[in-house]
């Protein structure tokens, strides 16, 4: 299966599983690490805490319990208490592990005050050890003094390998209380996503010697028209003798989608936060470059000649492979049984 773009593009899909796919274990650990940051620019936590157990068991049922009646204790203290719990293993390296990984799980709260960590500490002392074999002197409970050294700190560790659970393990890495970020989850995802994908641009933008200035604009212009992107789920026929795609065929059936022209949605339609993105990149890039030239030679000297600028905004496609055309007319028309399409005119003169 692969996923075919509005762009004439194939690309590879990914299997979205973390737990059994360490480039997806990536993905989502880099994702978090930007959800975790973009929530805490706005409200941060103010205290953390570190449980922990001697008991080897992978399964996380084991322990959803005692962190049910942990949590339960620090809300009925505290109401306006909100926690996020990442999951993490031991590397069983260690001279009294017996090479056995354990589980211990990073919590950030929010809602509790600084002032009251002898009494959070306590508290949890007392819930988790009395259903969990643990050792009470082995919980930590501190205060974030640096939001930002954390979440580094807890991006580092989302992205160590040896710190991922065992592979196939059953399991969220990441559970959150339902007020814990400031926006709905999926909004906050969202953000996330695009942020990143603005990241990357500007990595690859950078890299090709682009100033950063200009190269913000174009990354916000570039993001945006891949935003615009339609892609369809297809199964490729592929030459035995010569190895090339032959056929396309939609996964949900009929012929491919992708490839008409879509009517155009009213302004209405589209998200105004859209609309705004894409119309500032362009006015921003407008007016920095509109004059065809850059304002300093590339080399940095005076004597150089000015550096041409392309008079519209450069728009990369995704990574992938063209669709020959033999292979897109041997699609459409067609339908997913092999046969061709019946035809208005099947049967005139």
């Amino acid at each position: 299966m692969l996923l075919f773009g509005s762009n004439g593009r194939l690309v590879p899909v990914r299997c979205s599983s973390p737990n059994k796919c360490d480039y997806c274990a990536m993905l989502s650990a880099v994702e978090w690490s930007e959800m975790l940051a973009l929530d805490a620019m706005e409200r941060a936590p103010s205290v953390w805490m570190v449980l922990t157990t001697r008991g080897a068991n992978p399964d996380p049922a084991a322990f959803y319990d005692a962190r049910r009646l942990l949590m339960r204790a620090i809300k009925r203290r505290w109401p306006d208490a909100e926690y996020l719990c990442i999951v993490e293993f031991t590397t069983g390296y260690g001279p009294r592990s017996g090479g056995k990984r354990r589980p211990h799980w990073n919590v950030l709260l929010k809602g509790v005050p600084v002032e009251a960590l002898a009494e959070l500490e306590e508290i949890v002392r007392d819930r988790w050890t009395a259903t969990v074999d643990a050792q009470p002197e082995a919980q930590f409970v501190g205060e974030v003094a640096e939001v930002g050294g954390l979440m580094r700190y807890l991006a580092l560790h989302f992205l160590k390998e040896s710190q991922r659970p065992p592979r196939g393990w059953r399991g969220h890495r990441v559970t959150a209380s339902r007020g814990y970020f400031v926006r709905q989850r999926w909004v906050v995802r969202q953000e996330a996503q695009r942020g990143l994908r603005v990241k990357r641009e500007l990595h690859r933008l950078d890299e090709a010697g682009l100033d950063p200035v200009e190269a913000l604009a174009v990354a916000e212009a570039q993001v945006f028209a891949n935003e615009q992107l339609r892609w369809e789920l297809v199964i490729p026929t592929v030459d035995e003798r010569t190895g090339e795609i032959r056929r396309l065929r939609p996964m949900r059936g009929g012929d491919l989608t992708v490839l008409r022209p879509v009517k155009a949605l009213p302004a209405a339609a589209w998200s105004v936060e859209a609309q705004a993105r894409g119309a500032a990149a362009l006015a921003r890039l407008a007016a920095r470059l509109g004059d065809g030239t850059s304002g300093e030679p590339p080399d940095g000297s005076s004597g150089s000649p000015p550096r041409s600028v392309p008079t519209s905004v450069p728009v990369s496609e995704p990574q992938g492979s063209l669709v020959p055309s033999s292979a897109l007319s041997a699609g459409v028309g067609r339908s997913s049984r092999g046969g061709r399409s019946r035809g208005r005119g099947r049967g005139r003169a």
